[in-house]
């Protein structure tokens, strides 16, 4: 008999476009205890994967290369 190292997580994805030279922008939140709680807030793409990927190591997954990105500090806040 084996047993699952398996963990779900839920993510809600909010995608704006933004003008000029910014290109879109991601607001990330992750479900937990039937709440949202924010993982990154106006992000560009870089910066909104890096913090899903610190939420997948977080959750159990293995871990992937980093990648670096200041903005990501944003979304503690």
């Amino acid at each position: 008999m084996t047993t699952s190292n398996s963990t779900e997580v839920g993510l809600h994805i909010f995608k704006r476009r933004a003008g000029g030279q910014k290109g879109d922008r991601y607001t990330i939140g992750r479900w937990e205890d039937g709440q949202q709680r924010a993982i990154c807030h106006d992000a560009c793409i870089d910066c909104a994967l890096t913090a899903i990927r610190a939420e997948l190591e977080k959750a159990g997954q293995p871990p992937v290369a980093a990648h670096a990105c200041a903005s990501v500090q944003d979304a503690k806040t």
